[in-house]
């Protein structure tokens, strides 16, 4: 166990260093590209975190049929599949975290879950967890959280007002999310 553990801290390094170093550069994520905007100082703030980073991440995004039409230029077969009248499509928000072991993993979590569990719309979907089944502790981690209802990979029809709603609470829980990390960066650089 303490191999596996040796081993999952030396990637969970090399991956943040990685990660971090595109980000400095005013790059994007290096699997999954673009940050978006609104989850720029929320990457910043965890991935400045020793314990955590992000590798992956999506404000999430609605779009109604006239954001469709602007973005494609004309109407053509692909806008057949548009929504209805009063509808957009909404693209899934999601936060992707790794954690090593720490002073602080523990606590951190916890805050995450409190902030998640506040929130309807949203989850946590577990990510090659790694446990010490002598001790029972959590060791490592990595996880997603959804920001949203809609089905990972697969947008969402939704009404107008529903989507201006989430996309609204989205925003909430980033700007929850981004005062917890920033409350853990003052507390654990001393780590």
């Amino acid at each position: 166990m303490l191999d596996d553990i040796a081993e999952y801290n030396k990637e969970f390094e090399r991956e943040k260093a990685r990660v971090n170093g595109i980000l400095a550069k005013g790059g994007d994520f290096p699997n999954d590209g673009k940050v978006d905007s609104e989850m720029r100082d929320l990457i910043s703030n965890l991935n400045a975190l020793p314990f955590l980073y992000s590798w992956s991440s999506c404000s999430g995004h609605f779009l109604t049929r006239e954001d469709i039409f602007q973005r494609v230029g004309h109407r053509n077969e692909r806008l057949l599949q548009l929504p209805i009248e009063g509808h957009g499509f909404y693209f899934d928000g999601y936060l992707g975290l790794a954690f090593r072991p720490s002073t602080y993993t523990g606590e951190c979590i916890s805050g995450i879950t409190q902030i998640v569990e506040r929130y309807p719309s949203t989850s946590i979907d577990p990510w090659k967890p790694l446990i010490d089944t002598n001790l029972g502790e959590l060791q490592g981690l990595r996880f997603e959280i959804k920001l949203d209802s809609t089905q990972r990979g697969h947008p969402a029809v939704i009404p107008i007002k529903e989507g201006t709603k989430l996309r609204r609470v989205v925003n909430e829980l980033i700007g929850d999310l981004n005062i917890l990390f920033s409350r853990y960066n003052s507390i654990s650089q001393s780590e």
